[in-house]
């Protein structure tokens, strides 16, 4: 796709999860065609197909507050005839004529494409103040509001997790972060928008203290179940999500290394929560 973008003169700029300024256009697109859609369509909404031809032709053929022209005239330099109309004359322009008409209506869309983009940016920026930009390795919170995670309600959930490391920047406005191992399903890549700095703690108080180090028992190195938060069947196989001491972020481990020296946690788990997964020999 960059092969082909370079060949075309294009500048890609990708557009995140979450983040749909970076594709505006498009998204008023979307809602202008829902809002006709829902004004025309029955109450079941089964016959919204039928009315898709009949939205597309009445998008194209209205003005655009951007381009100041109809899509239509943007695309091909003439209007469309509608069912009223009544054509008494035309106008067989030459080949040269039409074409030098068509770029002209295309540098006049383009710049007024142009002036528009940089009133939006000039709004955006006046109300969200100037970007912050993160460098590798640097310690950032994300945003949770659409992160899912397993608690039943979001609103009870943590509103920023972390701190995470930046890895790199990706396109002009996001970031891809190191993830814990148990966000598989998470795409690592946010718009800045998402991300807030992880300042150093101003006093010593507020530090964490320093993980504890492993034990060693029968020459294997354990380290301490701070608590048990949840279980799982994963093919076929117990599971459970262990909160570590000292350790921010949870991993879920085989049954038989938990019970083997947590056992304590594991009773305290299920008779906190008597409904969770469990396998026949341990008591529900």
């Amino acid at each position: 796709m960059k092969e082909l973008y370079k060949l075309l003169h294009i500048e890609g700029n990708l557009s995140m999860a979450y983040h749909p300024q970076t594709d505006g256009q498009m998204e008023c697109v979307n809602q202008e065609l829902e809002q006709y859609l829902w004004l025309y369509v029955n109450h079941h909404q089964t016959d919204w197909a039928d009315w898709l031809s009949l939205a597309e032709f009445a998008y194209n053929n209205c003005k655009h507050s951007a381009t100041k022209m109809s899509p239509f005239y943007a695309n091909t330099g003439v209007h469309p005839i509608g069912l009223t109309d009544i054509c008494t004359s035309s106008a067989n322009l030459t080949a040269e004529d039409f074409a030098k008409h068509v770029k002209d209506v295309h540098a006049l869309a383009q710049a007024n494409l142009t002036k528009m983009a940089a009133d939006m940016k000039w709004f955006y920026d006046w109300h969200a103040g100037q970007q912050i930009e993160f460098e590798p390795g640097a310690k950032v919170f994300l945003d949770g509001h659409h992160i899912q995670t397993d608690c039943p309600s979001a609103k009870m959930e943590d509103k920023w997790f972390g701190p995470y490391e930046v890895v790199e920047q990706v396109g002009a406005g996001a970031y891809h972060l190191k993830l814990p191992s148990t966000w598989k399903k998470v795409h690592p890549v946010f718009n800045v928008v998402l991300l807030k700095p992880a300042n150093e703690p101003a006093f010593e108080s507020q530090r964490a203290p320093l993980p504890p180090p492993p034990v060693v028992l029968d020459n294997e190195e354990e380290y301490e179940v701070d608590e048990i938060l949840d279980s799982h069947i994963h093919r076929g196989k117990l599971q459970y999500l262990v909160k570590w001491t000292g350790y921010m972020d949870p991993t879920w481990q085989p049954e038989r290394d938990v019970t083997k020296n947590a056992a304590e946690a594991v009773e305290i788990f299920y008779q906190l929560h008597p409904g969770a997964p469990c396998q026949l020999q341990i008591p529900c």
